[in-house]
Formats: C-alpha cells, structure tokens, sequence
C-alpha cells in the first residue's frame, strides 16, 4: 500500500487540493496526518472537506491544541490573532462540532502497524508534540527521536528531510500549506508499506488565491504573504 504523509496543511485548501491531486494520480490510498489542519490562513472546512473524502490517521498539532484552549479562552484567542493572523478564529466559527471535537481529541502521537513496519506519527517529534527537529538537528536530537518504531513521521518545522539513526528511518514530511524552505510549493511525503520506502514530494500550486485572501482577512499580517513568496 501507499500512503501519502501530509503535515502542517494550516487551513490552506488550495495546496491539498493540489497535493491530493497528485496523491490519487500516485495510486495512494490513504493519508498519515501529521497535525496543523488549522491556524494562519482561512479555510478550515474546505481543508476537512478534502481531508473526510480519505482513510485517514490524525495527531494533532500545535495549532490544533491552541484551538482547543481558543475556544474557552477569548484573550488566548486574540493572542494567537494578533500573531498568527485569523485561522483559528475562522476555524471555531466555520468547522461544525465532530471536526472541532475531532481536532481536539485528537491523540499527540499514535504507532501503527503498516505491513512489516512499526510506523510513529508525531507532529514535533517523539518526547514533545511541540518540538522542532530541523534538518541540521544535532546527532543526539535525531537519536532521541529514533527509540521507538521502525519509521518515525514528523512535521511542525515546515522544513522536509530525511534520515536514519540506529536503523530507523525519521522522515519530516515538510508543510503542505505553508512550506518555508521555497516558496509555491506544497512539502509532502509518500510511503510504501511493502517495503518502507519514503519518497518526498514537492508540488507546485497556484498561491495567488492564498495570498489574496490573506492579504484581505489579515490585512496587518504580512508575513502570511511573504512566507509564500520564499
């Protein structure tokens, strides 16, 4: 079977699309969700939308665990505005409750079995949802992360890479939505579970839309605009 392995989608439908898309022309059959649906661009129910036309596994982000304490916390909600621009707030007004609750219960890590492989889904990585391991992490970072599995999946830092330690293979799919590594580009991964091979993938999609709305909505947050343009 292949799977695609997608992370830090952040409200951003326009590069799912895109991504699941190719993901179908690639003969994958279900998705590995590795957190961030949601925050800085706007819209949520079209990226669940996308998300519920798939077999899925989901842990949750970050940004998925801000929503949570955004919906019973009104300044905490502001907070994450004023920095991250309206995501959330678009995300608790226009999501209905099972993908809110879904979201939010979402587990921070959960181990799979996917034909001979012990598969880990994290979203920082293994000992801390909101850790970020980085392409140059030190040697004993990347060995914190290989205790457990035969594949580790990681996302949060929006930057793609591959590595083995100790004879796992650690895999960070990147961002779908707002990669940071190069601009109009989609970061994502696919998985072959016969035989554990990793391929990643970099799709191009049309940002003009995303920029546009983020300009528009959040209209003092430029960096949701230029990070697109790297």
């Amino acid at each position: 079977m292949i799977a695609a392995i997608i992370s830090d989608v952040h409200g951003n439908a326009d590069a799912l699309a895109t991504v699941l898309a190719q993901a179908r022309i690639l003969r994958c059959e279900r998705l590995l969700v590795l957190g961030d649906l949601v925050g800085y661009y706007h819209q949520p129910r079209e990226v669940m939308k996308l998300l519920h036309e798939w077999e899925f596994s989901l842990v949750q982000g970050n940004h998925d665990a801000m929503l949570a304490r955004a919906a019973h916390d009104a300044s905490f909600l502001l907070e994450t505005t004023n920095k991250y621009g309206s995501g959330l707030a678009i995300a608790l007004e226009t999501l209905d409750s099972s993908d809110l609750e879904l979201l939010i219960k979402a587990p921070s890590r959960r181990l799979e079995s996917m034909g001979e492989f012990e598969v880990l889904l994290c979203h920082g990585s293994p000992r801390d949802r909101d850790e970020y391991v980085y392409p140059d992490a030190p040697g004993e970072v990347l060995d914190a992360c290989s205790g457990e599995g035969d594949i580790v999946l990681m996302g949060h830092t929006h930057h793609p890479f591959v590595a083995v330690r100790n004879g796992v293979l650690l895999v960070n799919a990147g961002s779908v939505g707002q990669a940071r590594d190069r601009g109009g580009v989609a970061s994502w991964s696919t998985i072959n579970t016969a035989n554990g091979a990793v391929v990643p993938h970099r799709t191009a999609y049309d940002v003009t839309p995303v920029k546009r709305r983020a300009a528009e909505i959040d209209p003092g947050n430029a960096y949701l605009v230029r990070v697109l343009e790297r």
